[in-house]
């Protein structure tokens, strides 16, 4: 067993800073938008999760829990009586100074084994996005490298930790700028692990000198085998997660949202410990606080598709973090934490695909990290939330009558009924345009008959109701060549009996088209015999319409009614089945 120091005899020689503070309570926020019955009948089922107690993880690692430093816990409760949200945080951010006589020596004063690093074929970038890495400054990439590369040297290897002389677990020298403060090295890794949320090992907390920066581990990852099982256990869950909302095929990718969305809220309690500033709280123990939240929604987002920022920052009275995702081009406001209700309450929607105005104007101003504001997506400040995302035309019948169709929409927060549409068509390359449905609200099917045979084009042009400049459209081609109008098929009344058999088609230009009526003989069709027991011919009349009479025997046929242009080329043909029992 190591040597480890006393919290009381290190309170004589370390200044330690632990900011722990709480959230304050927000206005109440607006109704839940029109699409609230949508969301409740998408939302994916709650998954049980199995649970370890800090005890057993303590004893796992050999290493005693940091104490977790928590105050008091603040409810807000909504007109029924139910949890609207928790105002209640713990920021997890330990500053660590060793001044110049004391600094961390690897190796020296305790020895550690340096286990044989393992290759691991798991693919952890999908759990991050590089919006926020791609917005560093040159210097904040150089820390950010360093950190990253020791978090995925712990994440995919089985190295062991290495420990300071005081007895503290850290990564090996981060070097920072030495003009960086404690402030400046500890929002820069808080800042960073937001977006690597897959480094669940680390800590939000750091061991400094000038220019250097150690940054703290888990005493309960410490060891490379131990952490090794921890983490097939903790990504096994995450992509089974993941592999069950892709395997829902959603149409859309705002359904795929809420299924992460849904999935973080009904898969966590909202409780503190240890661990809530890491995504080992809401994946392996299956409760944590604000962060541990964001970053499991972060986790599943990405590996969704669903382009993702963790954000840290505070609301008026407190320490908050939240995340922002990228949907159709916009990037809005995603708060899981605050739509998390009491257990067995239905999921809230309130804090769900929101400008930053509206989450402003429903729980107070937010204010990002200051190191973090320029890593940040800035389109969600000015982002007009009315925004809707069509996805395509359903053609779902054509005929020689026409074509029935239908604009596919992905609403966001509208219904049917608070859009409105218009539909236009043309059949000859856009040289005229015919108006097929005015602005009519709520009626997104249209039948189109077309003008003129060939290939025909319709528009849809789509806008919420109230919103004449928000107009998006759709376009879909469909090839309207109906030559044949009519077919009979019915019993001969007149002398010998038999079936009166007869079609007609739209025109007959110059009398050219050629009409031919064919019968094939199901029975011996099956027989493997030649089957075609009667052939009208090719016929010019004058007119539209092919008539003739035939007698079969008992049996079941096959009518094949074909048109042929006046050079013998088939324009359409049908078939029709009867019976003569």
């Amino acid at each position: 067993m190591r040597k480890r120091l006393g919290k009381r005899i290190l309170s004589t020689v370390l200044a330690a800073v632990l900011a722990v503070s709480s959230i304050s309570i927000p206005a109440k926020a607006s109704e839940l938008d029109s699409y609230q019955d949508e969301v409740i009948a998408t939302s994916t089922d709650a998954e049980e999760l199995g649970e370890v107690s800090e005890e057993e993880i303590s004893e796992a690692a050999e290493a005693p829990e940091a104490e977790a430093v928590v105050e008091d816990e603040e409810v807000v409760y909504d007109e029924n009586g139910e949890v609207y949200y928790r105002r209640y945080f713990i920021d997890e951010v330990e500053v660590i100074d060793f001044g110049d006589n004391e600094v961390p020596i690897e190796g020296e004063e305790e020895s550690v084994d340096m286990a044989e690093e393992a290759d691991y074929a798991r693919d952890y970038s999908v759990y991050h996005n590089d919006y926020s890495y791609n917005k560093m400054t040159s210097t904040q990439k150089k820390v950010a490298d360093q950190i990253f590369a020791y978090g995925n040297k712990l994440l995919t290897t089985t190295t062991n930790v290495t420990t300071t002389s005081l007895g503290y677990y850290v990564s090996s020298v981060i070097t920072v700028p030495t003009s960086w403060s404690s402030t400046d090295m500890s929002q820069m890794l808080k800042a960073t692990l937001y977006q690597r949320p897959e480094f669940y090992f680390l800590q939000i907390g750091i061991v400094y000198q000038s220019g250097k920066m150690y940054i703290k581990v888990y005493d309960a990852f410490v060891n490379g085998s131990t952490r090794m099982s921890y983490t097939n256990t903790i990504f096994n869950r995450v992509e089974g997660w993941v592999n069950e909302i892709k395997n829902a095929n959603f149409e859309s990718q705002w359904k795929t949202e809420l299924a992460c969305h849904d999935k973080v809220v009904r898969s966590v309690t909202y409780k503190d410990g240890t661990y809530s500033q890491s995504i080992f709280s809401s994946v392996y123990q299956g409760y944590t606080v604000c962060a541990g939240y964001a970053k499991l929604y972060a986790m599943l987002a990405n590996a969704c598709g669903i382009p993702t920022v963790s954000v840290s920052g505070s609301v008026p009275g407190g320490n908050h973090a939240w995340n922002e995702s990228q949907l159709y081009g916009n990037w809005l406001v995603v708060d899981c934490t605050w739509d998390d209700p009491d257990s067995g309450s239905s999921v809230k929607y309130n804090y769900f695909n929101k400008t930053q105005a509206q989450v402003n104007s429903a729980g107070g101003t937010r204010t990002i990290l200051s190191c973090m504001k320029s890593w940040i997506p800035s389109t969600p400040y000015t982002y007009n939330s009315t925004a809707f995302y069509p996805k395509g035309i359903y053609v779902a019948r054509c005929t020689y009558e026409g074509a029935s169709m239908g604009a596919s929409v992905d609403y966001n927060q509208y219904s049917l009924s608070q859009m409105e549409y218009q539909w236009q068509a043309t059949c000859d390359g856009g040289n005229t345009w015919k108006l097929v449905q005015d602005w009519t609200r709520g009626n997104n099917w249209v039948d189109v008959k077309p003008y003129a045979r060939g290939n025909c084009i319709v528009v849809c042009r789509i806008r919420p109701v109230g919103y004449s400049s928000m107009v998006q459209q759709l376009n879909a081609g469909f090839e309207y060549n109906y030559y044949i109008k009519d077919i009979c098929q019915l019993p001969y009344t007149g002398k010998g009996g038999g079936f009166l058999l007869g079609f007609s088609s739209f025109d007959n230009p110059n009398n050219s088209y050629q009409y031919e009526i064919l019968i094939l003989d199901l029975s011996l069709y099956a027989q493997g015999k030649d089957a075609w027991v009667f052939n009208s011919g090719r016929n010019k009349i004058n007119g539209t319409t092919l008539w003739t009479v035939w007698q079969p025997q008992y049996g079941y046929y096959l009518t094949m009614y074909r048109l042929y242009d006046g050079y013998g080329n088939l324009l359409q043909e049908l078939c029709y089945g009867f019976q003569n029992i």
